[in-house]
């Protein structure tokens, strides 16, 4: 049975995210790589936006994630949650870290002056060096992939003892 306030917290926090980001190309504090302030004010005040969510939105998106995995996992078998884990997180972000974000990459390589301190780098080197300077925002699944094997794991053991012991 379909959880609609789980997608509605989920569609709400990615909002949230990305409001975040937008918000954080144009924060007062002068942070590098960013385009920085935009207003003639002292003080921007949608920067507080950033302050409020900054702490909890990640946490509330990992909570989601965990719900999910686990009403997944209480209707399908480990090999299939970790099937479809797997084609859905890490061949995902890594077809699109290899292909797309390996150019996120090389503005981050290049605006920090690596490639000029150390030009006799092979190609290839430098490619794995854009890749995983291009990570961005692909940590996020990347990690989820790691957890939701690690989920797996720790049911093997643990047997839904605490759930069970929580649920009295």
């Amino acid at each position: 049975m379909r959880k609609y306030y789980l997608d509605n917290i989920r569609w709400a926090a990615v909002v949230i995210v990305v409001l975040y980001h937008v918000f954080y190309m144009y924060n007062a504090e002068g942070i590098v790589g960013v385009v920085g302030k935009i207003t003639d004010l002292d003080v921007q005040y949608y920067d507080v936006f950033q302050y409020i969510v900054y702490p909890w939105i990640m946490v509330v998106l990992f909570i989601v994630s965990g719900i999910s995995s686990k009403l997944y996992l209480d209707r399908h078998t480990d090999k299939e949650f970790i099937r479809s884990r797997t084609t859905r997180l890490l061949v995902p972000s890594t077809v699109g870290l290899v292909a797309f974000h390996f150019l996120q990459g090389y503005v981050n390589v290049s605006l920090s002056g690596l490639f000029e301190r150390a030009p006799d780098l092979p190609v290839f080197e430098r490619f794995l060096i854009c890749i995983v300077s291009g990570i961005g925002v692909l940590w996020y699944i990347q990690l989820l992939w790691v957890f939701s094997l690690l989920l797996v794991l720790v049911r093997k053991f643990e047997k839904d003892r605490l759930w069970k012991k929580c649920r009295n």
